[in-house]
């Protein structure tokens, strides 16, 4: 199954009832979990932002970017407001069930909307939350990644969305993000198999959150750390774009020759960038303010 897609299973509060009428008030919420979303509800899923393909490696990479794995499953925007939580697909299907997030269950019915870019893992059965654009009616997009990131990580501690309870069926885990250096990347690349890991994502620490593809996010895989990962020019790259032909403007296939390998992107953020050490020599070079007075 693809980014764009997500399995529709029904729950929450539907499926928890007990009463004589159950069983078919459970076959009704499987039926509205499998039709497609009206048209405002999928507009709402392309408010998710998208990921360019590393085809240039910042000079800035090791400075100014975060690192964090990709988990493996379905991208999705999860959404709360009058009690409930919906998770939307970016295929234009949807789920509705309780959660401890603000908005998002009985409990906290008014305590305003949340909207949470994530990935759902079924086996799990946890949505990992890449990043955040509202939390109580706060609008967050306008903020710096850095700071929507630490907002994202209290929070979800602070309402205790990572707890699977009757009331939280599912858990909300913040995406681990880490600093852009040499061996966060090599932790993250060794482990990305074990881990169940979609590849590499990239986010510049001031990037503001801007719905359509960003070229302060950007995504690296090869076959190693990603099972969906395609050989670019590949026979099964070829039959995945004429399955899905919006796939060729994601993946970039005009620049595929410009793809880096691992080792690039390592020594990037091994080695600093020229700018970098050039401010350092100027100042050694550049009179101090009391000799410049002195003359």
């Amino acid at each position: 199954m693809g980014d764009d897609d997500m399995e529709s299973v029904a729950g929450g509060d539907d499926d928890a009832m007990q009463t004589s009428d159950g069983r078919r008030r459970r076959r009704r919420g499987r039926a509205r979990a499998d039709r497609p979303v009206a048209p405002a509800v999928t507009a709402a899923s392309a408010a998710l932002m998208g990921a360019e393909w590393m085809v240039d490696l910042p000079d800035d990479l090791a400075s100014a970017w975060y690192v964090l794995a990709r988990p493996a499953g379905w991208r999705c925007l999860v959404s709360t407001g009058d009690g409930r939580t919906v998770a939307q697909s970016r295929g234009g299907r949807a789920r509705h069930f309780p959660s401890a997030l603000p908005g998002g269950g009985r409990k906290g019915a008014g305590a305003g909307r949340c909207e949470l870019d994530c990935v759902w893992v079924e086996a799990t059965q946890t949505y990992f939350a890449l990043d955040v654009l509202w939390w109580k009616g706060q609008r967050l997009v306008d903020c710096p990644a850095d700071f929507r990131l630490w907002w994202l990580h209290s929070k979800l501690d602070e309402v205790r969305a990572g707890e699977a309870t009757s009331s939280n069926p599912c858990r909300f885990v913040a995406c681990p993000v880490f600093e852009c250096t040499a061996a966060a990347l090599a932790q993250l690349y060794d482990g990305a198999s074990a881990a169940g890991s979609d590849g590499l994502l990239f986010l510049h620490r001031q990037a503001l959150y801007e719905a359509g593809p960003s070229p302060l996010l950007l995504a690296w895989a090869d076959a190693r750390c990603s099972e969906r990962f395609y050989d670019y020019g590949s026979e099964a790259m070829a039959k995945e774009i004429e399955r899905d032909p919006e796939k060729a403007a994601r993946w970039r296939t005009a620049e595929v020759g410009a793809a880096w390998a691992f080792t690039d992107v390592l020594e990037r953020v091994a080695a600093p960038p020229m700018e970098a050490a050039e401010p350092e020599a100027a100042a050694e070079a550049a009179p101090s303010a009391e000799a410049a007075m002195a003359t």
